[in-house]
Formats: structure tokens, sequence, C-alpha cells
């Protein structure tokens, strides 16, 4: 019962990840709240495997210099524009709150967690 509860928040956090996606913005469109240089910005591009939700993998990248991107990497939904608030927290523009947080370990990004109304998941980051 406990899996099933977990699963569904999950899937309920997932489908709110892409809400509202048709609605972003062509063109440029500030990607900050808080100034990050696009040294740091590539320190976040990479891919991470959902550990509570098999084959569910995000990739983050870079669109120009200057705009982090989201989109799951089977490239079943939109690429996402990512608005940092903090360092290595961002919001998901247009996707009703949810948030991502950058997790390290030495100074290095080892995973990111989705979080949004109390539900949360971690993704781990992939080895290069």
């Amino acid at each position: 019962m406990k899996t099933t509860t977990r699963l569904s928040a999950l899937l309920m956090l997932l489908c709110t990840f892409f809400i509202g996606q048709q609605a972003m913005a062509q063109g440029k469109t500030s990607s900050s709240d808080h100034e990050i240089s696009n040294k740091e910005l590539k320190e976040y591009a990479g891919n991470y495997k959902a550990e509570a939700s098999p084959g569910f993998d995000i990739t983050i990248s870079l669109d120009g210099d200057d705009r982090l991107m989201a989109q799951p990497s089977d490239k079943s939904q939109p690429i996402t524009l990512l608005r940092a608030n903090a360092k290595d927290k961002f919001t998901l523009v247009n996707t009703g709150g949810l948030k991502i947080s950058f997790n390290r370990e030495d100074d290095k990004i080892i995973s990111l967690t989705f979080s949004q109304g109390g539900q949360s998941f971690t993704a781990k980051r992939e080895e290069e």
C-alpha cells in the first residue's frame, strides 16, 4: 500500500512537471532571479536517473550560454526552462511551482531533487 501511494504521488508530481509547457515563451527569457555564471550553469548539465521511478530519466542542458533547460531523456515532453532562485535551487517555468534542488557531495553535483506540494523524489546523476 505504501509503495502504491508513493508511486501515485510520484506520477502526480511528474505530470505537474509537464503541465503548461506549450505556454513557454519563444525567444529570450530571463532564466534567473539569482545570477549564475555560464561556468556554474555548465556544472548542472547532465543526465539524471530517478531512483523511485525506473525508466524516468531527465536531461539538464544549456540552451546557448545562459539558459538551463530540463527535459525527459526520451523527449516525451517538451523542454522546460529552469529559473534560478539561489545556488543549486531552481523553479521549472510554467509548471505550477515545481522546484529542482541540485545536491552536492564534496562540491560535486551528485543528484537532483524534484519537489512540489510536500512531495519529492530524487534522481541520481549518471557518470559521464
